[in-house]
């Protein structure tokens, strides 16, 4: 069964596209660009550090991560 759900706010390009080399945001730089994904979104007036905290918690910081992160590095170290 296919959901029809509404896709997710993406992050604008000038964050994320660069030309020759990478940049590294600032602090600020990212702030911001978080802060019009969320605008976008509908959450705006939300704590933007705390959101980007509880994403970070979700997805990297949660226990099925943690053990991702652990099983893979048990299963590359055959490759070292």
């Amino acid at each position: 069964m296919h959901k029809n759900r509404k896709k997710p706010a993406r992050f604008d390009k000038e964050f994320l596209v660069f030309e020759n080399k990478y940049k590294r945001l600032t602090k600020e730089e990212h702030i911001k660009m978080h802060e019009r994904r969320f605008e976008k979104a509908g959450l705006e007036g939300k704590d933007t550090i705390e959101e980007i905290k509880a994403i970070h918690n979700r997805k990297y910081a949660s226990d099925f991560a943690k053990e991702m992160n652990r099983s893979a590095s048990v299963y590359l170290k055959n490759f070292r």
